[in-house]
């Protein structure tokens, strides 16, 4: 009883396919008509095509393509494939039968579909889409038919396609030797299977690598959208640290597409998308110089605090890779109207010295010395004990002791503030000596701000002095 009723669900899924259609991006398989014969032809004549589907000696004309698609085994959905409504290709699936469930091993009652497809336009080959197609249609035959595997089994000869599948989530079940008849030898398959957890597992980076490979931009925005959380209101930093290791796997030889891509998502209104993008500017960089300093410029200011920071942090991979070219740029930054690209400024400079050495302290200390005197809260608060008392201090610390010498002569009450909160810092402790001796001309200063910085920092140091 049991087996009846799914074999009648199964029948009636299969009659409802035939009238659905598949759709992703700009991909579209619809049920083939009888007017798609002309395409079958032509395809079926080619022999790129050929080799691979049907074989060289059994070339199609119209009598064969309508016996062999049109007038055989209704349990196979037969489809046509299109790209932006260009007639490019065809894709059947069907459930196994018995006898092929028995001959690849499976179990009577599993549910399991078989795909067959090529790509008949040649000129649309090699870019992505075979990949996208056989994602789509395996998921569509999971989610919509409940299927609990997809199978196929390519010829062993064929690595390209083989490699395709792969990157789809298939993967190997058992060697077919002399499995199937193929311009007059049988040829050695393979069989492989689709679990349907594995599409649950890698659907969203499935989605993600289709998406690059077609430079869809809009769709990488979406697939981060999705991952973002409520309480950042952004997706997860390892996620889109994979979303900028995948752009650059398939783009980063392509300046002028990686560029493209920086552009687009940086100019969203994703959060996500931009912070993605202050991680890719870097990297185009040397050939975009202007283009990528204003995109970076709009990032760093950006409304979000968490785009800000990854701005600056894009900020300091340029001004390490590329110093020459990029510190130009920060010394116009520091004088920005925005203390928000002021406070970036700031960070750059931190961050870029964890990984320039000890030559380059006069220059970063060069760009930091007008913002000692910045009133704005938001660059103070990173100023002083954070990127100079955490950062600079720690790695250059002979250059910028003699430097905080140099500006306690200073009577600008902000800047001697800053001085005395480069102690705050717990790294700081290190050089409680010389702190000792800074604090103490500064402690002398009566006004407010500055005795509570003093004060601030002597505790500090009192504890370098207690553990010593």
């Amino acid at each position: 009883m049991q087996q009846s009723l799914r074999k009648r669900a199964f029948k009636k899924a299969i009659k409802e396919k035939v009238i659905l259609m598949i759709e992703s991006g700009n991909l579209f398989v619809r049920p083939l008509k009888k007017e798609d014969a002309v395409h079958l032809v032509k395809w079926l004549n080619d022999p790129e095509v050929l080799q691979w589907y049907e074989g060289r000696d059994r070339p199609h004309d119209l009598n064969k393509v309508y016996e062999h698609f049109y007038e055989c085994d209704n349990r196979v959905i037969k489809n046509l494939v299109m790209w932006n409504q260009t007639p490019i290709g065809y894709v059947q699936y069907y459930p196994l039968s018995e006898k092929e469930k028995r001959i690849y091993g499976y179990k009577r009652d599993e549910s399991l579909y078989g795909m067959d497809q090529f790509i008949g336009e040649l000129s649309y080959q090699d870019r992505g889409i075979g990949t996208q197609l056989v994602n789509t249609v395996a998921a569509f035959l999971f989610n919509k038919l409940e299927a609990g595997k997809v199978v196929m089994d390519p010829q062993l000869r064929n690595p390209r396609a083989l490699r395709c599948y792969e990157k789809c989530g298939f993967r190997p079940v058992r060697y077919l030797k002399s499995h199937e008849m193929h311009e007059g030898k049988k040829e050695d398959c393979l069989l492989i299977e689709k679990i349907r957890s594995w599409l649950k597992l890698n659907e969203w980076k499935q989605s993600l690598e289709n998406a690059i490979e077609q430079r869809n931009w809009s769709q990488v925005i979406i697939l981060l959208e999705k991952e973002k959380t409520k309480h950042a209101g952004s997706a997860p930093a390892a996620t889109k640290r994979k979303v900028i290791k995948a752009i650059l796997k398939q783009w980063k030889a392509y300046s002028d597409v990686l560029w493209a891509g920086a552009e687009f998502l940086g100019d969203s209104e994703s959060p996500s998308a931009k912070e993605v993008s202050a991680h890719l500017i870097p990297e185009v960089y040397e050939f975009y110089p202007e283009e990528c300093a204003q995109l970076l410029h709009k990032i760093a200011d950006d409304a979000n605090w968490e785009v800000r920071e990854w701005g600056a942090s894009g900020c300091c991979e340029i001004l390490t890779e590329r110093f020459e070219k990029f510190y130009p740029v920060m010394e116009v930054w520091k004088e920005d109207d925005s203390e928000n690209i002021r406070r970036a400024t700031v960070l750059s400079v931190m961050y870029a010295s964890k990984s320039l050495d000890e030559s380059y302290a006069p220059r970063l200390l060069k760009i930091i010395e007008p913002l000692m005197k910045d009133d704005s809260e938001y660059v103070k608060k990173n100023l002083g004990a954070f990127a100079i008392g955490d950062g600079l201090l720690k790695r250059y610390p002979e250059h910028v002791l003699s430097w905080l010498k140099s500006l306690v002569g200073f009577d600008d009450e902000t800047v001697r503030c800053n001085v005395a909160m480069v102690f705050s810092a717990a790294a700081a402790r290190s050089y409680y000596k010389e702190g000792d001796k800074l604090l103490a001309q500064l402690e002398k200063d009566e006004r407010n701000t500055i005795q509570r910085a003093v004060k601030k920092a002597r505790r500090n140091l009192d504890k370098a002095i207690r553990v010593t």
